[in-house]
Parts: C-alpha cells; structure tokens; sequence
C-alpha cells in the first residue's frame, strides 16, 4: 500500500526587505536601507521562496557586521 505524501502547509512567500531608503553605499555596495547588493535587489522577484529566505538570513548576518554609511 502506497502512503499518500502529506500535504505542506501554506507558507507564505517571503517579503521583499526594502524599507523604502534605496540609496547604495559607495563604500560597501550595499544598499544602506535592506542590506542588498545592487545584484540582489535586481533578482528578487526571479527568487524562488527558499531563495528568497537565503537571501534574507544572509541580510540577518550582515545587519552586525556592516556600516554602510
């Protein structure tokens, strides 16, 4: 007998982080309101979920480590 695989529960697809402060860093190349390169602000919406939640726990790592101003 063949089990029937569960189905996933609904997870909502991730936010964008912009915050509406789009200004890049000549220092870092970050940009200083979400923490994204300029390459990752262009592909987000072309992210798959768990692309898009990869991205945001890398953005989570660089909130202590960078000073983008």
């Amino acid at each position: 007998m063949m089990r029937r695989a569960r189905p996933r529960r609904f997870e909502q697809a991730p936010s964008s982080p912009c915050v509406k402060v789009c200004r890049i860093s000549e220092r870092t190349d970050l940009c200083i309101g979400c923490l994204r390169t300029r390459d990752e602000i262009a592909s987000w919406w072309g992210l798959s979920d768990e692309g898009k939640r990869e991205l945001l726990q890398q953005i989570e790592a660089r909130k202590g480590t960078c000073d983008t101003k």
